[in-house]
């Protein structure tokens, strides 16, 4: 089984869901926001991991000759270091270091072979992108409503398993969703993003 190109539904083009950093968060503790030094570190180590090979690979597979060797430009771990468990173990190297491995669009040519990478270039060029987590930010008002998150779930099961119907429920639930906290978030949204540009 091979993942093909997006298909294109009854509402229009096709849209495909795109993986990567964008659609990948890193958690950092509210803490960090008070040591604007030590913040200025993390984010300069985790744009290294997701950007320069030398810290991708070193981070992800270990040190060239000792873990892995380059074959046509990609590393190969070697027996020793092939299981991720004993890779970290023995030198700390792998997926938990390198959080991007797989995440990384400019990285996945260490990841993935050239026959992968060249079908993922021809899938992803059928049909625009829709893309995510562009501008993730911290929204203090979503803690005055812990709930919001629930009724979303509720609802989202809702449409899904038929119990209400999606054409004749949804606005129902945007005016339910506005009014316990929702369109609180989003003004704050709104204005974070205005304030950014």
């Amino acid at each position: 089984m091979v993942i093909g190109p997006q298909l294109e539904g009854p509402h229009g083009k096709a849209i495909a869901w795109v993986g990567g950093i964008d659609s990948t968060f890193v958690g950092i503790g509210s803490q960090v926001d008070k040591d604007p030094k030590k913040k200025a570190k993390i984010f300069e180590m985790l744009n290294a991991l997701a950007t320069d090979p030398e810290v991708y690979v070193n981070a992800v597979f270990g040190q060239a000759g000792v873990s892995y060797d380059l074959v046509d430009g990609v590393p190969k771990l070697k027996p020793d270091y092939a299981d991720p468990i004993q890779k970290g173990a023995k030198i700390g190297a792998g997926s938990f270091f390198g959080m991007f491995e797989g995440k990384s669009t400019p990285m996945m040519k260490y990841d993935r072979p050239a026959d992968q990478l060249a079908f993922r270039a021809k899938a992803m060029a059928t049909a625009p992108k829709l893309e995510t987590g562009r501008d993730m930010f911290n929204v203090p008002t979503k803690d005055k409503y812990p709930d919001l998150d629930k009724l979303e779930q509720e609802y989202f099961i809702k449409f899904i398993s038929g119990n209400v119907d999606l054409d004749k429920g949804f606005d129902s639930f945007v005016e339910l969703w506005k009014k316990s906290g929702g369109q609180a978030i989003q003004d704050e949204i709104n204005t974070l993003i205005k304030q950014q540009k």
